[in-house]
């Protein structure tokens, strides 16, 4: 009897060792994989920093980007600002004087368009045909037409269409701070 428990004590005795090398060996394995956890970690960090960094630049980038096209709107808002000379013109009334309110047919204009409110005459070197512009007391008006006294002066020049030269002469020649539209 003293015999089977010395055999059964062995035996307890080497599972006891064979338990605790395999869980030795288990614990050598979860801290390599802790510390290559934390390892990991630690790259993680540092490339989470980096892009906190990155971050961080590219809205101070955005910041300065925004405020420089703020700068170039306004100054391109400026540089569409021009001074110019305006009149007006009626070919269509009944006592227009050729070469004065029209040359050729006092219904279309140089651009093949039909004469009415919203066109606007100028010299089309300096603003091309189709051009949108903001005539105070006038609104929009679109450049479709040309005269002499446009192409001739040394200024910008705008005449625009009226019913009446009664109202072209009441207007008379006035200078203005137009907006070019587009």
């Amino acid at each position: 009897m003293k015999k089977a428990i010395g055999i059964y004590s062995l035996c307890l005795t080497l599972m006891i060792i064979v338990l605790t090398y395999t869980f030795v060996n288990m614990l050598q394995e979860l801290n390599q994989e802790l510390y290559e956890l934390e390892r990991g970690m630690e790259v993680m960090k540092t490339i989470i920093e980096q892009r906190e960094h990155q971050l961080q630049e590219t809205t101070e980038l955005l910041l300065i980007s925004e405020e420089y096209i703020e700068e170039l709107e306004v100054t391109i808002q400026e540089l569409r600002t021009i001074p110019a000379i305006i009149t007006n013109y009626a070919p269509l009334d009944p006592n227009a004087v050729e070469g004065m309110c029209y040359s050729g047919n006092p219904n279309i204009t140089a651009t093949g368009t039909q004469v009415r409110r919203g066109v606007a005459a100028a010299d089309p070197r300096r603003i091309p045909y189709g051009t949108r512009l903001w005539v105070p007391d006038f609104g929009e008006v679109v450049v479709e037409d040309t005269g002499g006294a446009m192409r001739n002066n040394d200024r910008i020049h705008i005449d625009i269409f009226v019913e009446s030269r009664k109202d072209a002469f009441a207007f008379g020649i006035q200078e203005r701070e137009i907006t070019i539209l587009d």
